[in-house]
């Protein structure tokens, strides 16, 4: 994409408000660059536009997706008090309650911190790594 050339930008200077140092249409008009035939650019437009509406539509899916997820997450894990899940996979229907264990017995705390959300960088995430026995030894 062409830019504007340095003489047609200039710092303003400080007295001067920022609005006078804007090109003039004359100074526009200046510019040169190469154009594509009008249906070249008629096919740029149109493989671009294709692309727009793929990304729009697969940003969907993507949405939809993501609250699926987060649905089977509630169904595929035990609520709050109760230890067997709602939802469980066919092998596991008859496996029984879940065992619950305090965190130190599943191995060596290894480290804690928080990490900023990416998503929100408002919000701090929890982060707990731990070493099992087995892994430690390794």
């Amino acid at each position: 994409m062409p830019s504007l050339p340095d003489d047609l930008v200039k710092p303003p200077a400080p007295d001067v408000p920022a609005y006078s140092n804007k090109p003039y249409s004359k100074d526009i008009a200046r510019l040169r660059l190469a154009l594509p035939s009008a249906p070249e650019q008629q096919k740029i437009a149109d493989c671009l536009t294709s692309l727009d509406e793929l990304i729009v539509a697969e940003s969907q899916k993507l949405k939809v997706l993501k609250a699926h997820k987060q649905g089977l997450m509630q169904q595929l894990f035990p609520r709050e008090g109760e230890t067997r899940p709602r939802l469980r996979f066919p092998e596991f229907q008859n496996a029984g309650e879940w065992e619950e264990t305090r965190l130190g017995r599943l191995g060596e705390l290894f480290s804690f911190s928080n990490l900023t959300d990416t998503r929100s960088k408002s919000r701090e995430i929890s982060v707990l790594r731990l070493i099992r026995s087995t892994e430690a030894n390794c």
